[in-house]
């Protein structure tokens, strides 16, 4: 955690220039260390939080009567008491693209991290499933906080693709242009590849897979001195290029 805290140290003014100030982390990152970093860098985390996560309702009644502190609290979230969530957070909606899944949210309090967090709360259909994300900046929008931090899955997919597909680590280069040059090739590759499997219908790997077989008949043709001209819709052809398909 160490190592990945001074990476974001390094790259933070460089960032920040770009107008960087949102950081998504999945649940590893939930972290006391993380949160005080980042926050003491001008900047929010945005992370998940354990399904026990230990958070206190806000008190928002009337203020107490007499010297003393003001109450500041109001008990203990209780995750599995979904009566007592649904009265107790506000509910602003659903997923767009599921609308089975409810978003609730409220600000509640954090002993933990000392701090009071934006808490969104995804609840699956007949609250058999429930997610539990936190935004350190307390005043931003539910919908917000869970739409930057489901963007984050659409990083770590591209990042796999392009290992297993498009050589991402196939680069033995140590100068910094030509690494830049090769990732961003490698990432580039794979947006391209999910355009040609989107459009013929496959996965990735069936694509690649198949490309690779049209590439190995006419290098078998040529090698041969045979025409490379053959009817692709055959059906003897197919078998040959579908070798190792996968379904989607």
């Amino acid at each position: 955690m160490d190592f990945y805290l001074e990476q974001i140290i390094d790259l933070y003014d460089q960032l920040a220039d770009l107008g960087v100030s949102y950081w998504v982390g999945d649940g590893f990152y939930a972290k006391q260390k993380v949160f005080d970093t980042v926050t003491g860098l001008g900047g929010d985390l945005i992370t998940r939080l354990r399904s026990d996560a230990n958070l206190r309702y806000l008190y928002t009644g009337p203020p107490k009567d007499g010297p003393g502190r003001p109450k500041q609290y109001d008990g203990k979230i209780n995750w599995d008491d979904q009566e007592a969530l649904t009265r107790r957070f506000d509910e602003v909606g659903r997923l767009s693209d599921q609308p089975e899944v409810r978003v609730l949210t409220t600000v509640a309090g954090s002993p933990h991290f000392g701090l009071d967090l934006r808490v969104v709360l995804l609840i699956g259909p007949n609250g058999e499933e429930q997610v539990i994300l936190a935004w350190a900046d307390a005043n931003q929008h539910a919908e917000e906080v869970a739409r930057y931090y489901r963007l984050r899955y659409q990083i770590e997919p591209v990042i796999r693709d392009a290992f297993w597909h498009t050589g991402l680590t196939h680069r033995e280069a140590r100068s910094q242009e030509k690494l830049d040059f090769h990732l961003n090739m490698s990432v580039a590759a794979v947006n391209v590849l999910r355009l040609l499997a989107q459009k013929a219908e496959c996965s990735l790997r069936t694509y690649r897979r198949e490309a690779y077989n049209r590439l190995l008949i006419g290098r078998l043709f040529s090698k041969l001195g045979l025409s490379a001209e053959y009817d692709r819709t055959d059906p003897r052809v197919q078998s040959v290029v579908h070798t190792g398909r996968m379904a989607v």
